[in-house]
């Protein structure tokens, strides 16, 4: 059985020595993010050993909700100004909770 929340997570790297520059525009994406309706949280992790590679971690309360607001090219287009800092595509996988 799967429960109605929904955890999105997005794997971002930059390209080498522009990590500051990339967690910067990530930052700023995850503090409009946290503010919208439906999520109860988005926190941004950047990798300890390979400080190219960025996640971030949405919790949605409901999947209608992330589903009606949640384009696949959501993030492209809040980062876009921004590809020039990208090593590579951006990846977004979603997720359901899965409960006994």
């Amino acid at each position: 059985m799967t429960s109605p929340f929904i955890k999105v997570i997005t794997h971002v790297r930059a390209l080498p020595n522009r990590e500051v520059e990339l967690r910067h525009v990530l930052l700023q994406f995850v503090e409009n993010r946290r503010q919208e309706k439906g999520c109860s949280s988005c926190e941004l992790l950047q990798n300890h050993i390979d400080s190219t590679e960025f996640l971030i971690l949405q919790h949605w309360e409901s999947q209608a909700r992330v589903k009606s607001e949640f384009s696949p090219d959501y993030f492209r287009e809040a980062v876009e100004e921004s590809t020039e800092l990208l090593a590579e595509p951006i990846q977004i996988s979603w997720y359901d909770f899965v409960e006994p």
